[in-house]
C-alpha cells in the first residue's frame, strides 16, 4: 500500500454509500444497534478497535486525523462521511449523528482491512507487540484476535 494516500476503490459505488468509498454491505448490515462488522477473516470487530485501527492507519502513513461530514435527509436520517486525506473513505447512517458517526467508522476499518489484510496483520501485531497499547484497548471489543 502507498504511503501517500488512502487506497482507490477500483469496485463501483453502491446505493447508499458514499461516493468515492467502496460498496458498503455495512450500511445495509448494521439496521441494528449492535455497532459492529465482520472483516474478511470472519473476525467481528467493534467501534473501539475500528476507532484504534483508524488511528494507526492514520499515524503509519503520516494522514491528519479522519475528518466527519455529516448529512440531514428527509425525515431526519443522519448520514456521516469518513474522509482521510480528503478522500472519502467511509460512510454510516443512522437516526444520530452520533450514530451515523460510530458507522462511518466501522465501514472504513472494514473497507481499509479488506484493501489490505497485511495492514490489518500488521496492526495485530503491534497490538500483541505493545502490552500498555494492548491494555489501553482491552474491553473496548469483543470478538476478534484479542477476544
Amino acid at each position: 500500500m502507498a504511503a501517500t494516500s488512502p487506497p482507490r476503490p477500483t469496485t463501483p459505488v453502491s446505493e447508499g454509500s458514499a461516493e468515492g468509498t467502496s460498496p458498503s454491505p455495512s450500511l445495509g448490515q448494521q439496521h441494528n444497534n449492535r455497532l459492529n462488522v465482520t472483516i474478511s477473516n470472519g473476525e467481528t470487530i467493534r467501534l473501539g478497535e475500528a476507532h484504534a485501527f483508524l488511528a494507526y492507519y492514520c499515524k503509519r502513513f503520516n494522514f491528519r486525523s479522519p475528518e466527519l461530514r455529516h448529512e440531514t435527509h428527509a425525515r431526519g436520517r443522519k448520514t456521516t462521511h469518513l474522509l482521510i486525506d480528503d478522500r472519502k473513505i467511509g460512510a454510516g447512517e443512522g437516526r444520530t449523528e452520533a450514530e451515523a458517526s460510530s458507522r462511518a467508522h466501522l465501514d472504513c476499518a472494514q473497507y481499509l482491512e479488506s484493501c489490505d489484510k497485511a495492514l490489518w496483520a500488521d496492526w495485530i501485531r503491534t497490538l500483541e507487540e505493545d502490552p500498555v497499547l494492548l491494555r489501553s484497548l482491552r474491553g473496548k471489543w469483543t470478538g476478534g484476535a484479542l477476544a
